[in-house]
C-alpha cells in the first residue's frame, strides 16, 4: 500500500462556467509553480458511450493512441496531490464546472473561488481496474490490459507485463463531526495509477 502526504488541510478551488482546456491550463499553471517542471497527469474521460484512460498534455489537452481529440462530458485529472473535476453543463456545451482538491495550496486565478477544509487524517485505498496485462506491443509510455467481457483497454502505464494488473491509488479525506465527534469520509481524492502482480 502507498503512503499519503501528510496534510492538516484540504484546499478546495471551484470555477462556472469554464472551458475544459481552460480549466486543465489553469491548474497546470498552478502546479507547475508548486513543483516546477510539468507533471504527469492522468486523466479519466468519460464520454456518451465510453471511459477513456488519457494523458494530459502541458497545454492542457487530452491525449490517447486511439481517440484524436476525446470529446468528454466529464473529466477527473490527477498527480500524487492535486486533483481536477469538470463536468459539462447543458445550458453551456462548451463550459462546465469545475473543481480542484489539492494537498497543497495554488496560486490560481480570480475566477476560482477557494475554500479550506481542516483535515483529521487521511486512508489510502486501492481499487483493481478490469483485466490482465497483454503483453502486446503498445506505443511507448502506454500498456494494455484485457479482460473477456470488457475487450482490450489502453492505460497510460509503462511496461505492465502479460499477467499483471493494475490498481487506481486514492486517499480518502477524514474531517470530524464537531457535534457528535464522528470521524467521517469527506472526500476521495484521485491519486495515480500503479500495477501489481496480484492475479484474480
Amino acid at each position: 500500500m502507498f503512503e499519503a502526504n501528510k496534510t492538516d488541510t484540504l484546499f478546495l478551488y471551484r470555477a462556472q462556467e469554464i472551458a475544459l482546456r481552460e480549466a486543465l491550463s489553469q491548474w497546470l499553471a498552478a502546479l507547475k509553480g508548486n513543483g516546477g517542471a510539468h507533471q504527469d497527469v492522468t486523466a479519466l474521460a468519460y464520454g456518451r458511450d465510453s471511459c477513456l484512460v488519457t494523458r494530459v498534455t502541458p497545454d492542457g489537452n487530452l491525449e490517447h493512441p486511439d481517440e484524436n481529440s476525446p470529446d468528454p462530458y466529464e473529466v477527473r485529472a490527477f498527480t500524487e496531490k492535486s486533483e481536477l473535476r469538470w463536468l459539462r453543463t447543458p445550458a453551456t456545451p462548451d463550459a462546465g464546472r469545475a473543481a480542484i482538491l489539492s494537498d497543497d495550496s495554488l496560486d490560481m486565478p480570480p475566477v476560482w473561488h477557494r475554500e479550506q477544509v481542516p483535515i483529521a487524517g487521511t486512508l489510502c485505498q486501492q481499487y483493481l481496474i478490469w483485466g490482465e496485462g497483454t503483453g502486446r506491443s503498445v506505443p511507448q509510455g502506454w500498456s494494455q490490459v484485457g479482460e473477456a467481457r470488457i475487450g482490450a483497454l489502453l492505460l497510460p502505464v509503462s511496461d505492465i507485463k502479460q499477467g499483471e494488473r493494475v490498481f487506481l491509488r486514492t486517499v480518502e479525506y477524514l474531517c470530524v463531526d464537531q457535534e457528535h465527534g464522528n470521524t467521517f469520509v469527506y472526500d476521495e481524492r484521485l491519486v495515480g495509477l500503479g500495477s501489481s502482480n496480484v492475479r484474480k
